[in-house]
């Protein structure tokens, strides 16, 4: 069991974020859909006091819209294949934090190195078996884009493993307020 409290929540977003299907219009417009229970979920860890981000081979303009949206602290995109450990290392080299500090939920076999090395890994039930393998992954019971990412957050918040006192519920008495 990881003795350290979780003070940086990462993502992917294809498969996690999304249910991983990319949709393309006639005239050759990309879209992906979004969860709003996710969206909310790394809102209030965000208030609760951890910093989040998106860690993501994609490079489409859809992840500047979503950033708008959701104000990760940190958003690594367009890493290549096999680098999303090495991207996440030297994130946390700069924040001064170590990887056992860090939860990131990722599906598919780029994420595996990362989820193998953080301190929380976890992943949506729809993942690919490699990865609903890997020893102390927390498998969510919903599917990604489909408020697996908002069921992990409030996971980690009863279980208290953020870097806070607070907990969600408690977050939410004292008024908070989207």
């Amino acid at each position: 069991m990881n003795d350290n409290k979780i003070k940086l929540f990462l993502t992917d977003m294809d498969g996690v974020l999304t249910e991983g299907s990319i949709d393309y219009s006639g005239n050759g417009l990309l879209s992906k859909r979004f969860h709003v229970h996710d969206g909310m979920g790394l809102e209030v860890i965000r208030e609760l006091g951890v910093m989040t981000g998106l860690v993501t081979s994609d490079d489409s303009s859809i992840i500047d819209h979503r950033q708008e949206h959701l104000k990760f602290t940190h958003v690594l995109k367009a890493i290549p294949k096999g680098e999303k450990l090495k991207a996440t290392q030297e994130l946390c080299e700069q924040l001064g934090l170590s990887l056992a500090e860090v939860s990131y939920m990722g599906d598919d076999v780029n994420c595996w190195d990362l989820l193998s090395a953080v301190g929380y890994p976890a992943c949506p039930a729809d993942a690919q078996e490699i990865i609903r393998e890997i020893p102390g992954i927390h498998i969510t019971k919903l599917l990604g884009g489909r408020g697996a990412v908002r069921e992990f957050i409030n996971y980690l918040s009863a279980e208290k493993l953020l870097a806070t006192n607070s907990s969600i519920k408690e977050f939410v008495t004292r008024g908070f307020t989207p």
